[in-house]
């Protein structure tokens, strides 16, 4: 096992585990990856007999690994049209102010669509142990081949809050920054399509992809727009009082919520919203989280807001510091003795993996933590 201070290296995995949780009396697994019968047919199938569910076997609780893996070369760089001063083609991480990884169940892989003037689209197989890079809508060569064409006038920007997956219909979402356009991959058929809504989005199973947009109103600082996948249009959904700028979004399959942390507007605010769009205020975080530096508050810009596939508490990664939040006890938690193995400079992206109980952070290598406490009971 490593020791906390031995990790400051670049690149993670992350396994999180057990805390109490109340549950609420209409919960069920209707929206957790076991209710679904060929996921966990598929599951079942690997569990035990690939690297990365050996080693969460394997961990104690507040522990770090590393999953040695296979990886294409500069898996986290994507190549731009332009060039250095030395004629070299420029490149970009494609992570940074971003904590939007996902995990597809029923294929055991974790899927990123990373953005730095490009895009790069990258996944670990758990059955290969590998990391690889799949083909995006376009590229910056503009090849003949791609399905689309670049739409963008500038190609500024980060992939912020911008990823957003469908384990149900296998349907992987990305929503390209400054172009109004979101891209929908279907694994099965590996075929890319073309959505007109943009802005931050998030999946909400049982609503649909929604996206987070600012509005002029005075009473609220964001519309919440769901896709009509019928009329192959947005509607409105809701109106959130945040202004969703810089906020980190995270859907919950263990209570069916949406949570939406901080921001530039709001340093430590935090609010849910459940699936009829109804949104309510919860506590503040804990004023430990404003830098004594900066006094920058919670944002995506160096935060990580990932759900613990144990537990099903939300975890907030927090420069050094862990943050547990209970939506149902309306509580934050300091984790004590937590210490994140990435320095200030790193710029790792994770996901839950929810059936080996691991959440996967992956920049120059993959790592994995297990958190400590207890698993969340679902009524049965």
């Amino acid at each position: 096992m490593f020791q906390f201070r031995a990790f400051l290296f670049v690149g993670l995995l992350i396994v999180v585990g057990f805390a109490e949780v109340v549950l609420a009396e209409d919960l069920n697994l209707k929206y957790h990856w076991e209710s679904n019968k060929e996921i966990k047919d598929a599951v079942k199938e690997r569990k035990g007999k690939t690297s990365l569910s050996k080693l969460a076997a394997k961990m104690k609780p507040g522990t770090w690994e590393v999953l040695e893996c296979k990886r294409v070369d500069r898996l986290m760089v994507v190549a731009t049209r332009g060039k250095s001063s030395k004629g070299k083609v420029k490149s970009y991480h494609i992570a940074g102010w971003t904590d939007d990884g996902h995990w597809d169940s029923r294929e055991g892989q974790f899927l990123f669509m990373g953005f730095r003037k490009y895009m790069k689209f990258i996944n670990y197989s758990d059955k290969k142990n590998e990391w690889t890079a799949l083909p995006p809508p376009f590229t910056a060569l503009a090849l003949k081949d791609e399905p689309f064409k670049d739409p963008r006038t500038g190609r500024n920007g980060h992939v912020y809050t911008n990823n957003a997956f469908d384990q149900e219909k296998g349907v992987f979402y990305h929503s390209l920054n400054g172009s109004g356009i979101t891209y929908s991959y279907d694994l099965k058929e590996k075929k890319w399509s073309k959505i007109d809504m943009g802005g931050y989005i998030e999946f909400f199973p049982g609503v649909g992809l929604l996206s987070f947009g600012r509005t002029k109103s005075k009473d609220y600082g964001s519309d919440v727009f769901v896709y009509d996948e019928k009329r192959k249009k947005k509607k409105l959904f809701a109106k959130h009082p945040m202004i969703i700028y810089h906020t980190m979004i995270r859907y919950n399959p263990f209570l069916h919520e949406m949570l939406f942390v901080g921001g530039n507007s709001h340093k430590q605010e935090a609010f849910k919203m459940d699936a009829k769009g109804k949104i309510t205020k919860i506590a503040d975080a804990p004023a430990s989280v404003i830098s004594p530096e900066n006094k920058r508050g919670l944002s995506i810009r160096s935060d990580y807001l990932v759900v613990d596939p144990i537990s099903g508490f939300y975890l907030v990664f927090r420069l050094n510091d862990l943050y547990e939040i209970d939506t149902v006890k309306n509580t934050w938690k300091k984790v004590e003795g937590f210490k994140k193995p990435w320095n200030r400079y790193q710029m790792p992206v994770p996901s839950a993996v929810p059936e080996y109980g691991v959440i996967m952070i992956v920049d120059k290598k993959t790592y994995v933590y297990k958190h400590n406490a207890p698993a969340f009971k679902f009524k049965k």
